[in-house]
């Protein structure tokens, strides 16, 4: 029984590297590492993905939508910052960490990171109503 050779060919390990293949990353694993990053922030809780998003997309986990084009990516991202924290504040460091994630897991450029707040859910214990 032969074993082949599995070590690299030579001729393969001298070309320059845009020459020994492309690597390509989905849209939908821009769309995991951005909704993650953003869950990673203080004050930020994960959106439920809607009825409507799971009919578009089956199979969709998350509230994030990424689009890849030639030179960067865009993401659009769904998220709940937690009642009374300042809106600006946390959705800045959600678009800062967005960004290194993506460029940093993937190395692709990261464009326009657009932010939506569904919802501002609160920690504090309701207040008793006085008629």
């Amino acid at each position: 029984m032969t074993v082949p050779d599995l070590a690299p060919d030579a001729s393969t390990a001298a070309l320059p590297p845009e020459e020994r293949g492309v690597t390509e990353i989905s849209e939908t694993v821009v769309e995991r590492i951005a909704a993650r990053s953003a869950s990673d922030v203080e004050g930020v809780r994960a959106v439920p993905v809607s009825a409507m998003r799971r009919l578009l997309r089956p199979g969709a986990e998350h509230s994030a939508d990424a689009a890849i084009g030639r030179n960067s990516v865009s993401v659009e991202i769904q998220v709940s910052v937690e009642y009374p924290r300042p809106i600006p504040a946390v959705t800045a460091a959600v678009r800062q960490r967005v960004r290194e994630q993506i460029e940093q897991l993937t190395g692709m450029s990261v464009g326009v990171v657009q932010i939506t707040v569904a919802a501002l859910p609160s920690t504090r214990a309701p207040r008793a109503r006085v008629s």
